[in-house]
């Protein structure tokens, strides 16, 4: 009786960890997409100016780094995380969220009805690193050390991949539609 009663608590508490971190990644992106709203003046400018305008992302040497960074600091950050406190899951949740929402919404606005080709190849790190992100935060938490260590290695080994298709696929398909 005592057994299934843990396993029954185990299960409930798994299952309210996946709806709390939904819900936090859930207000991140309304949170993100109404302040891109709220100063939409403001955003349509910079994101124009930025793509439009500036010479060096046409110049794409360092695009890797930046991709691999972009691609590899959440797993980077739940590592630590996970060492600190459950909580922190959640705030990389809503933070992630907002950032995703503020960005995509944002080249909504920029970009109006280009929007549709530009919107991808711009947050393909985001949109190819999210899901593993997710499945990460929803089992991370329970492994062991061991278990975490590799778990965490393999999304780091997934990020280096998606920086490299980012880098030498779609960052030059990007360039060739912008220019």
């Amino acid at each position: 009786m005592t057994l299934r009663q843990v396993s029954f608590r185990s299960r409930i508490s798994c299952k309210f960890h996946a709806l709390l971190l939904a819900f936090s990644w859930c207000a991140g992106l309304v949170v993100g997409t109404w302040s891109s709203w709220r100063f939409r003046s403001a955003v349509v400018d910079v994101f124009r100016d930025a793509v439009l305008y500036d010479h060096d992302f046409l110049n794409y040497d360092h695009d890797f780094l930046n991709s691999l960074a972009v691609a590899s600091m959440p797993f980077l950050l739940t590592s630590i995380g996970l060492g600190t406190n459950r909580c922190a899951l959640y705030v990389l949740g809503f933070l992630k969220g907002s950032s995703f929402g503020f960005c995509g919404r944002s080249l909504g606005l920029a970009f109006g009805t280009g929007n549709w080709i530009l919107w991808p190849m711009f947050l393909f790190v985001d949109l190819a690193v999210i899901p593993v992100c997710y499945f990460c935060w929803l089992r991370l938490p329970d492994a062991t050390g061991a278990g975490r260590r590799r778990a965490l290695y393999l999304c780091l080994l997934y990020s280096a991949v998606v920086a490299m298709v980012d880098h030498f696929f779609i960052s030059s398909f990007l360039i060739s539609v912008i220019q």
